[in-house]
């Protein structure tokens, strides 16, 4: 047997994948299985979320998103919906609106506050599918 020892320090994470997200409504039991994660050529890890939206139980949630000094952030949202579709994100209880411009995988981005510590962020749009989601990636404004 071996023994190993890690030493680290903590590290901002600056992206969040959307396999990695709570979905609030899902469960097997029930065969409710409307948000799905597949396979999608294009996502960063090779797999995205689907149907995302359509009521406040199927939105992504991610629980940990962790900023050391807190402040304000730029975060873009990975996704693909028909352009025109609301991608509405809220931080810590505040919610952004943006607007899908483009077909395809394509990018929203937002301007956030993130206080020191934990945040919660969720993402989706309780009128309509975000039809994939792939990934949201938080940068530190200037």
């Amino acid at each position: 047997a071996k023994l190993f020892r890690v030493e680290g320090v903590r590290a901002e994470a600056q992206v969040y994948e959307a396999e990695w997200a709570y979905v609030p409504l899902f469960t097997r039991i029930r065969q409710i299985e409307k948000v799905k994660y597949e396979p999608y050529e294009g996502a960063s890890c090779g797999v995205a979320a689907m149907n995302v939206g359509s009521g406040e139980g199927y939105s992504l949630e991610w629980r940990d998103v962790y900023s050391f000094r807190g402040g304000k952030y730029a975060v873009t949202v990975v996704c693909a919906a028909e352009p025109g579709t609301q991608v509405v994100l809220t931080v810590n209880g505040e919610p952004h609106v943006a607007t899908v411009a483009s077909e395809g995988l394509s990018e929203v981005s937002f301007l956030v506050d993130l206080k020191k510590g934990v945040n919660v962020i969720t993402l989706g749009n309780p009128d309509a599918d975000i039809a994939v989601v792939d990934c949201i990636r938080l940068q530190k404004a200037q």
